[in-house]
């Protein structure tokens, strides 16, 4: 998924998703200091070995002109930040797994349950979660015998996963799908 407004709504699910499973625990964000700390500094708790490499049979140090090892208190200030970006990976794995599985619907107060907008003038739309899960499904190998039972799957897709969403009906769908279909068609390799 693209950074857009797609991209956005999914953070914004995760985002919520992980305030209601972790609370006042959930890591969110680093900041700045922590961004900075990481992108300057290895991480105390990789080896000497891990920081090295061989290449082409020459013993190359991986970090020369980027990190470098702390030492004394930054050191212990770096073993934070390396431990919270951890444990924000992990929580966002964990809410995103839950989201995917149905497990955690987005709650009524998220923002999800207001209109999904596009930023264009005009009537809410969900055609950009459509459009985007047509594509997936497609590379994933999913095939419908006929652009109606297309519709019919993204329509349910639509209602199960984004119930807040803007409802699409299926001619809707039908009629915006049809050149996203007859392109992947042309793309796909033959047989």
């Amino acid at each position: 998924m693209t950074k857009g407004d797609g991209f956005e709504l999914v953070k914004t699910e995760i985002q919520t998703a992980g305030r209601e499973l972790y609370g006042t625990e959930w890591v969110g964000e680093l900041s700045e200091r922590e961004k900075w700390l990481i992108a300057n500094y290895f991480s105390p708790f990789e080896t000497l070995s891990s920081q090295l490499s061989m290449n082409s049979g020459n013993l190359r140090f991986n970090g020369i002109g980027k990190k470098k090892t702390p030492s004394g208190s930054l050191r212990e200030e770096v073993e934070r930040a390396y431990s919270r970006r951890d444990w924000q990976n992990a929580q966002i794995a964990d809410a995103q797994k839950r989201i995917e599985s149905g497990a955690l619907p987005p709650s009524l107060d998220s923002p999800l349950s207001e209109p999904y907008r596009s930023g264009l003038p005009g009537r809410p739309s969900s055609k950009q979660l459509i459009d985007s899960e047509l594509r997936e499904k497609w590379s994933a190998g999913e095939r419908h015998d006929s652009m109606r039972e297309w519709a019919s799957v993204l329509r349910d897709w639509l209602a199960k996963h984004y119930p807040n969403a803007p409802q699409s009906g299926e001619k809707a769908i039908l009629n915006n799908i049809g050149p996203i279909i007859r392109k992947l068609k042309a793309n796909q390799p033959q047989k």
